[in-house]
């Protein structure tokens, strides 16, 4: 079968691979239909993700269809369309046990540690798809990312009326943002990219912007649009910046157009990797204003959980694909 591997920084192959094996107890084999292209994916590309293994199939936000399970497997069946967990933990170390599974001894990420959806078909362990009903596979493909932004807001027990600050208007603040609006929190978001503030302002519709200068005047511009006072929460979205010695960090768009053209190149998985995906239109067509936000009052370790209430609220409320 067909396969795009990252050789190294800024080398990917278009290759021929083995099919995968039958699927053993507890596996699924599944089809890729769609591949999202993540912030992570475009550091690795340019050998500025230290965790990245190399070389290394791409790809861990996707949307997939069960061929085949395995002995045991009674959560999803043949034919069904899911999404991915693409966390995979051991489930029985110290942390796993405790639910911290974000924090488990062995922890890989599909994509990064191991080889991930770049391909035509994979293994994984079946308890890892989260199988959809309505859903399409673009908008299965964003799950996983949705899922963070879902986690957030339920983490920090947003109730209506809160004052919140997002900082960071990327893909992963506008989901959080979105999940705002379901829970009608008054919503400021701060960024120094002032063409996504007012993108969040004009389609997003939030409440307050506040342009980040650095030059301590956030504070006061804070207070200013939230009528003298600050936020009750801050939902922080912003990925610390990381060096590798001799990397030249940061990633500018010319960067990230360079490695989507490179992907693009090729034409494997029906078509699946694809460039013109509108991370607010899929938001939308989800019906996210209709899905309640969750709360069992307790918090989570990580966005996990997020994922299966997530498709619950989508398949009750999203149009059938």
């Amino acid at each position: 079968m067909k396969a795009i591997i990252l050789e190294k920084p800024e080398q990917f192959s278009y290759a021929d691979v083995d099919e995968p094996a039958k699927p053993g107890p507890g596996e699924a084999l599944v089809e890729v239909h769609r591949v999202g292209i993540c912030g992570t994916d475009v550091s690795g590309y340019l050998g500025k993700m230290p965790f990245f293994t190399y070389p290394v199939i791409p790809g861990h936000e996707l949307g997939v269809q069960v061929v085949s399970v395995g002995e045991g497997v009674e959560n999803v069946q043949p034919g069904d369309r899911c999404s991915i967990e693409p966390y995979m933990d051991c489930g029985d170390c110290y942390a796993c046990l405790k639910g911290a599974t974000n924090c488990c001894e062995t922890l890989e990420v599909i994509g990064v540690h191991k080889n991930g959806g770049m391909c035509e078909r994979f293994l994984l362990p079946a308890r890892k798809l989260h199988p959809s009903a309505k859903l399409t596979m673009e908008q299965l493909a964003l799950v996983d990312t949705l899922a963070i932004g879902f986690h957030c807001v339920n983490r920090a027990d947003t109730q209506a009326n809160d004052k919140v600050l997002v900082i960071g208007a990327g893909p992963i603040g506008m989901a959080a943002i979105e999940f705002l609006k379901v829970a009608k929190a008054e919503i400021t978001v701060m960024d120094m990219n002032e063409t996504r503030l007012q993108f969040c302002k004009d389609k997003l519709g939030v409440d307050h912007t506040v342009v980040f200068k650095n030059d301590n005047t956030e504070g006061d511009r804070l207070r200013e649009v939230n009528g003298g006072d600050l936020p009750d929460t801050v939902i922080d979205v912003i990925t610390p910046m990381i060096r590798l010695p001799g990397s030249e960090a940061p990633i500018n768009k010319r960067q990230a157009r360079q490695c989507l053209k490179q992907l693009l190149k090729a034409n494997i998985l029906r078509g699946s990797i694809e460039g013109g995906v509108s991370v607010h239109d899929l938001i939308r067509d989800c019906m996210l204003r209709r899905a309640e936000v969750a709360r069992d009052g307790g918090l989570r370790a990580t966005q996990r959980e997020a994922v299966p209430l997530l498709l619950a609220a989508f398949d009750a409320g999203a149009p059938a694909a």
